[in-house]
């Protein structure tokens, strides 16, 4: 699919993973990516950001017992001081087949391929995810979901007064300008 923008105007492709806590690989990967950034020459343990956080549920939640990694690989990269656009991670189905363009939704299955790349800044040292490629095992599909409720009432638009015209000079430019795509 298309790169997030959200927190990157270059965008990015993310995946968030969803795992048991107590997964003895889990717990070995974390080891990993923690005895990864001690070897860092810029190591402070009190300004390390790591990849994982709690779960939180859709009410912002934690929920217990679930901790969530975050994968991710930018879309657009520096080489030889130039701008570049990076090549989307590989997802292939469960035999391995290039996946079709179908979102997938919270609750699939999947193996991520990723690399651990360290990076500083900012006063923080850290271990990014870079997302290299997804195998998708059991899909959930995305769907956004509208909820309407009943309705008890005309489907006609309400009629509108003409006994104030209102002149082409008086409709006001308005509030919405052209990057805002919330609708």
């Amino acid at each position: 699919g298309e790169p997030d923008k959200t927190f990157d105007d270059d965008g990015e492709w993310v995946i968030k993973v969803i795992f048991d806590a107590d997964n003895e690989d889990v717990k070995k990967m974390q080891k990993q990516i923690i005895a990864y950034n001690k070897e860092q020459p810029d190591y402070n343990k009190d300004a390390v950001m790591y990849p994982w956080g709690p779960y939180k549920n859709d009410d912002k939640e934690v929920v217990e017992g679930k901790v969530c990694f975050k994968f991710k690989r930018k879309a657009i990269v520096k080489k030889d001081g130039k701008r570049v656009a990076n090549q989307p991670p590989r997802v292939v189905d469960s035999a391995g087949a290039p996946w079709i363009n179908c979102p997938l939704g919270g609750g699939s299955t999947v193996q991520v391929g990723y690399q651990m790349l360290p990076y500083t800044g900012f006063g923080k040292v850290g271990i990014s995810l870079r997302l290299v490629s997804v195998r998708v095992l059991e899909l959930k599909e995305y769907k956004v979901e509208v909820e309407w409720g009943d309705y008890t009432g005309s489907s006609k638009a309400p009629e509108v007064s003409t006994q104030a015209p209102v002149e082409e000079d008086d409709i006001p430019v308005g509030n919405v300008d052209d990057e805002d795509d919330e609708f």
